[in-house]
Order: C-alpha cells, then structure tokens, then sequence
C-alpha cells in the first residue's frame, strides 16, 4: 500500500531560511519539493568531493581484495614504511593524508601504463646494447632504424643502392611481425641515403634499462598501496565524510529551491510528509514557530510515493521499482501481482529438484548476505519452495517423471501419487498437458484482477463515472466466457466437460444459467458503449466505442494467449532436463534396459549430469523470472492501467556527521 501523505506550504523570511532549513534537515521526516537539477559552485565542489571519497572507499576495498589473495597465494605482501596519522589526528587529517596517497598511487599507475606501451614498442626491435650502438656511430658509421611492409620489403632491390668501388650499406632484418618488417640501416659511405621505408629515430633507452625502470616504479605503487592498506580502517571515517557531504548537497539543493516573493523577503517551498508522522511534524512547527499552511495534497501535486508492505509483499517491492512507482493517487499493484508472480516463476521452472537447489542456495544466503540484501535472499527462497510445490504438481524432478502416471514409461519412484494434479498424461495415444490450460486460466484471473483494480484506480483519480467502462469491460468477458462454453464456440472443446486437472471449469460454467451470460455480455457491452469516454458528449461515446471494443477484444485476446508461455517455458526446462539425462546414461553399458550403474563410466555421467542440469538451471532460472516480469509488465499493468511516474519519498534529513578526534 501507499502510505498517506500530508502537505506543507513553508513561508521563511530571507534572514531566517537558513537557520530553518538546518531545523528541517534535523527533523528529517519532511519530503521537501526541491529542483531537479541544482547548479551552484558549492553543490557541485560537494558533489565532486563525494564522488572522490567514493571512488577512494572502492579502491580501499578493492586493494583488500588484492592483498588478502596474494596472501592466499603465497605472496608475502610489502614491508614497506605505513606511517600515516595517528589516532590522535582528526578525520580531515587522514582523508587529506589518503588523498595524496591516492594521487600518488594515480600518477604511478599512468606511469607504469606509459613505460609498458614503450616496452611494447622496443620489444619489436630486440634488446641491443644502445652505448654500443652510440659507440660505433663515433667511428663514422650511421645507424638507421626502418619499418616497412614485409611485402614492399622483400620486394624492393637494395642492390640499387650499392656503388661501384666500396660497400655503401648493410642491411640487418631486426623483426618480422604482424606483416611488417623491423629493420636496420648500417651507412658506411657517408651518404644519407634514400629508400621508400618509414624511419624511426634510435631509442634514448634500451629494453634491459627500461625493464629497471618498470621495476622501480612497481617497487614504489606497491609500498604505497601498502600505505594506502595500512588505512583500511579509515573507511568508517570516509563514510561519515560522504553522508556529511550528502546532507550539505541537499541543503543546498533545498536552499537553491526557494521560491522568492515579489518583495524578495518571504521565501516558501512545499514539503510532504507521512501522515503517521503528523503529530511529530505538527508539534515541530509550532514549537519553532514556522509559519506554514498544513493542507491535504491537491489533484496534480507531485507528492511522493512511500511503499508500505506486509513482509511477504514487501520482498516484491524491488520489482515494482524496476518499472515505476505507481502515482500517488494509484493503488500500489505490488500485493496484488506478487501471489501471481510466485505461481508463474514456479511453474516456468516447475521442477522439484531445481525448486530444492533454488530454495537451499537461498536459505544459506539469508544468512550470510548483508541486511540490505535479505529481503532478496528470501524472495529467492519463496520463489524456490513455489518451483519445488510446482514440480510436484507437475511431476517432475531433475527433468524425470517423479511419480507414475498414465501413458509413462518410468518414473523415480514407480508409484502413482494424488498429488501430481497437473502432470501430463497419455489419453486415446495422444498427451494431454493440463499446465497449458491451467496457464490460461491463470492468465484470465490475473486479467480480471486487472481490470477490477483499474475500475478502483479510475474511481479514486477520476470519479465514479470513469469507473464504469472497466466494469462493462469485466461483465462483457465473463457474459462471452459462460456463453462460449455453453455453446462450445468453434467447436474447441470448451464445453461442459471441460477440466483443467482437478478443476471442473466447464462444469462450473455451465452451471449459470444461458440467460444470466447474455444479460452479462449485452450489458456490459452497453456500459463500454456508454461510459467509454466520460468526458465527452454522450452522443459521441458510441461511436469511440466502437474504437475501444475493438481495442479491447484484439488486445484480450492478445494478453490472454501471451499466459501460454508458462508452459512453454516449463516445457522446455524439463525436456532439456531429460535430454541431459539421457546423454548422460546412455554412455554406461546396458542402457536403458539393464544399465550398469556400477560402471567406471559413471563419473562421466556424474560430470555430465552436474555441468547439464547446472546450466540448464541458469537459463531456465533466467526465462523463470524474465517471462513473469513481462506478463506483468505488459498483460497486467495494462489492464491495470497503470500510470506510474511516482517519485520516491526522500525526506529531507541530516546525515551521520564525522566525529573530530
């Protein structure tokens, strides 16, 4: 549910409003209006502070990470001097202290970057000693360095070059790479001469000299990552820094989000906060003596969303964020699509054994994760034990037949059960698969729950009159539903004798009376003709519709066969589940009559089976959740509806403040 909000009109005199923004930042319940992009000097020097500090606290962790593996590995970490502020320094002290060290630790990595480009770049002429080189060229020969394509190299005649008395070169071939061709020039006559080759000028170092130099500066970043280690403990205080930084950042967007009166002396901005939270509020602004109106938020105010959920609801509150929070006046869809996203993750996956793996991962990790993050654990253990519930109905564990059914060949446990209500079975030689039917009917519940919940919607935004069309929308389906089953329409079987498992749909439907569908279907066809559009003229919503019948039957029909996929995807996953089985036993002797499990070939199996189901799993676990997201998404919140755009409520508070030593 959406909590109730209350809205505040703040009046503040220009010589006041600081002094009263630093009191409503204490308070820390009010939402207040702010603009949606401040751009002063200081919020921008804070926010680039902030950033930095974040960056430092990521790097701190990811150092950690560095050193506690090389000391897994064996690797004895840097001895090097640590010393740094004490305790007894304050926190600018040391975040100006690990600052440095971090710039430090910056301009090291450019320069290893730099040096290991550069000895990318000599590696390709070889390692030669330039002091001899230097030496030779004083006795009056020349050395020139050459790259050329190893096409236009072995192509061009280098004998033109020679003259007729004395030897005017030599050619020494360095390196053949890449198709080039690494090459050196020896002059002896003492002309300069010309060949259509790129020349690159002697290097001022060699790879031997350049490789000490790489080794220095590594021996410098790792004493200083060890100086920058040796201040793991500091993360606390950097913390402490970026929740200061946040509350003077939002000071200054409350500040830059004044509104001025004409006179320039009363300043005033709207705020909104919980209605549980009143009588606190309330108590507050009298007590400081702030001049404010206290109203209910008006149609159109852009008040804050604040979810309020029981813990089972609460858990699918992330997914509802993944879309967008629902508009204040809205009813919050989260209680209403999380029992139906539970069911269609289950049966997507639907297998017990994948349901057991699901819930036991999570069952660990509601343990071992951070606060923050249980919720999610837990969400995966829900979705697990409905994967293991649905694979019972289903009948299947690890992509086999848990129990025996009719028209089955095997099963693990050789005995029929009661319990698989939904399997599929074998009947007059073909099979019939109960979940595809038993997805439909999902699919139309979900639906109706949709279009009940946008006639609630339509009546809390716009009135009672724009909630009839949803209602005409509802007795028109359910009126065609109990005529097409009297009838058998096209002869599809959806007749009296229709069952979907245990469930005597047809039965049921064929129970109301033929009468009762046609009053349904011809009145609530009237109310969509009447009330489709009721803000306009009367005379004209017949002919809109017309527009919205069409709409509505194409797009029902479209969201009602869009539920088919839960099976498909259940399907899938448990065919590809045996797949893996059979491959994996059939390498043993005797398959599949007199199989030898006894055979040395098991361990194959074993792999096999482990890495198959072990991916099978990760892709099923992804179309699992992915498919429910869509139907939601897309079937439901459109028959919902749904308009979303609400912003998250931030109230306006202080943050955590560093302690000075």
């Amino acid at each position: 549910m959406i909590q109730k909000m209350k809205k505040v009109n703040l009046f503040l005199h220009y010589s006041e409003k600081k002094k009263i923004l630093g009191q409503l930042q204490r308070l820390g319940v009010i939402h207040l209006n702010t603009v949606a992009h401040t751009d002063t000097q200081k919020f921008n020097h804070f926010k680039k502070v902030q950033s930095r500090y974040r960056d430092m606290v990521s790097a701190l962790e990811a150092l950690a990470l560095k050193n506690k593996a090389g000391s897994k590995n064996g690797e004895s970490s840097n001895d090097g001097p640590r010393k740094g502020p004490g305790d007894e320094s304050s926190a600018r002290q040391k975040l100006n202290y690990l600052e440095e060290r971090f710039d430090e630790r910056q301009a090291l990595l450019s320069a290893i970057q730099e040096l290991e480009q550069t000895r990318r770049e000599l590696s390709l002429w070889g390692d030669f000693p330039l002091d001899r080189l230097y030496e030779i060229q004083k006795e009056g020969l020349r050395i020139r360095l050459f790259i050329g394509s190893e096409k236009a190299f072995d192509q061009f005649e280098f004998a033109s070059l020679e003259s007729d008395d004395s030897p005017a070169y030599y050619i020494s071939v360095l390196n053949r790479s890449d198709g080039k061709v690494y090459f050196a020039l020896l002059e002896f006559s003492g002309k300069n001469l010309v060949i259509p080759f790129e020349e690159v000028s002697l290097p001022s170092r060699g790879l031997g000299e350049l490789e000490r130099e790489i080794q220095q500066v590594q021996r410098r970043l790792e004493k200083v990552e060890g100086e920058i280690l040796s201040c793991g403990a500091w993360k606390q205080a950097l913390s402490r820094a970026m929740n200061v930084l946040e509350s003077r950042m939002l000071f200054e967007a409350a500040k830059h989000s004044l509104e001025r009166q004409a006179q320039d002396t009363i300043f005033y901005i709207t705020g909104f906060y919980p209605e549980s939270s009143a009588q606190e509020v309330e108590a507050f602004l009298k007590q400081q003596e702030i001049a404010c109106s206290l109203t209910e938020p008006d149609p159109g105010d852009p008040v804050p969303v604040a979810l309020k959920n029981g813990f089972f609801a609460k858990m699918f509150e992330p997914i509802t964020k993944l879309f967008s929070l629902p508009d204040y006046m809205e009813l919050d869809p989260t209680p209403f699509f999380a029992p139906f996203f539970v069911v269609f993750f289950g049966m997507c996956l639907g297998d017990i054994g994948y349901g057991l793996v699901v819930a036991g991962l999570s069952g660990v990790l509601i343990f071992i994760v951070p606060r923050n993050w249980r919720l999610i654990a837990g969400l995966g253990l829900v979705l697990g034990l409905s994967t293991a519930v649905a694979g019972l109905l289903l009948n299947t564990f690890f992509g086999e037949n848990m129990f025996q059914v009719q028209g089955a060949s095997s099963s693990i446990v050789g005995a029929p059960s009661d319990l698989t209500l939904f399997a599929s079975y074998s009947s007059d030689g073909s099979t019939v698969f109960p979940a595809m039917t038993l997805a439909l009917l999902l699919g139309v519940v979900q639906l109706f729950l949709g279009m009940i919940l946008q006639s609630v919607n339509s009546y809390r935004m716009n009135g009672p009159l724009f909630a009839i069309k949803p209602v005409g929308m509802i007795l028109a389906t359910a009126g065609s539903l109990i005529l097409a089953c009297h009838t058998n329409f096209l002869n599809l079987g959806f007749n009296e004798q229709f069952t979907i498992g245990p469930l005597e749909v047809g039965a049921w439907l064929n129970s109301i009376p033929f009468l009762a569908g046609q009053v349904l279907a011809l009145g609530g066809l009237a109310l969509l003709f009447l009330f489709n559009n009721p803000d306009r003229s009367v005379f004209l919503r017949p002919l809109t519709g017309l527009w919205e019948f069409y709409q509505f039957v194409t797009g029902f029909l479209g969201d009602f066969l869009s539920y088919i996929r839960l099976f498909a995807l259940g399907l899938a996953s448990g065919l590809l589940g045996n797949a893996f089985n059979q491959i994996a036993f059939m390498i043993l002797p005797g398959y599949p009559e007199n199989t030898e499990f006894l055979s040395p070939l098991l361990a194959i199996s074993v792999i096999i089976l482990v890495v198959g189901h072990t991916l099978n799993l990760g892709l099923s676990l992804l179309g699992s959740f992915v498919h429910p997201l869509r139907l939601t998404f897309v079937e439901f919140y459109k028959n919902l509806d749904f308009k979303g755009g609400g912003v998250a409520y931030q109230p306006f508070l202080l943050k955590q403040r560093v302690k000075e030593d």
